[in-house]
């Protein structure tokens, strides 16, 4: 049934970047293809229960990033000078517990903002959906994330920039019975890329 929903979204997707693509011939949406490097960890965060209080550990990063390229689409559209907004929904791979890879397909909802001529500031929400899973484990199959960033606008064509993004729901949890404790694991990373607009 997941894959079936997943299949629904990525032809949807693409659905409306062909229905997009003539329309960015006009002033106000722009259509581009995007890839670049992506960082990724998982962070860990312990939650403990010591005469009845809750106590929480500072996140601790795992050992090592995993380093893989995300690839996406971006189609904003033009409210004014200074402010765009704009979804990149594509296709990545997050590092999970263990420094291995789960893969998902992404959607951020961003808001661009012009600092200075050529420099944008972006930020908004970033969804995931999961499309591997282990089953022996319980990976969340929504992974909501904020997405912070900046791009800067060599040519009226290309663009490069970079991403940091964080979880702000664990997509793992791990409960230790013996000791009343939760371990929390969320992914975080951080991206360049170069985009062509066409």
């Amino acid at each position: 049934m997941k894959r079936n929903l997943y299949r629904t979204i990525v032809g949807s997707v693409f659905f409306v970047f062909c229905i997009l693509l003539p329309v960015a011939v006009t002033a106000q949406f722009h259509v581009g293809l995007q890839s670049g490097l992506v960082f990724s960890k998982a962070g860990m965060i312990t939650k403990s229960n010591d005469f009845g209080y809750l106590n929480y550990a500072y996140p601790t990063p795992t050992l090592n990033y995993i380093m893989t390229n995300a690839t996406n689409l971006h189609v904003s559209y033009t409210l004014s000078p200074s402010f765009t907004l704009a979804v990149e929904p594509g296709y990545m791979q997050k590092s999970n517990e263990q420094n291995g890879g789960l893969t998902y397909i992404q959607l951020p909802v961003l808001a661009e903002y012009t600092l200075i001529d050529r420099l944008r500031l972006t930020a908004g929400p970033e969804l995931n959906f999961l499309l591997n899973n282990d089953s022996e484990k319980s990976y969340k199959g929504l992974d909501v994330a904020v997405q912070l960033g900046a791009y800067y606008g060599v040519y009226s064509t290309f663009d490069l920039g970079f991403k940091f993004s964080r979880s702000t729901e664990p997509f793992l949890k791990h409960d230790i019975v013996s000791s009343g404790s939760d371990i929390n694991f969320y992914h975080y990373y951080f991206q360049f890329f170069t985009r062509y607009k066409f």
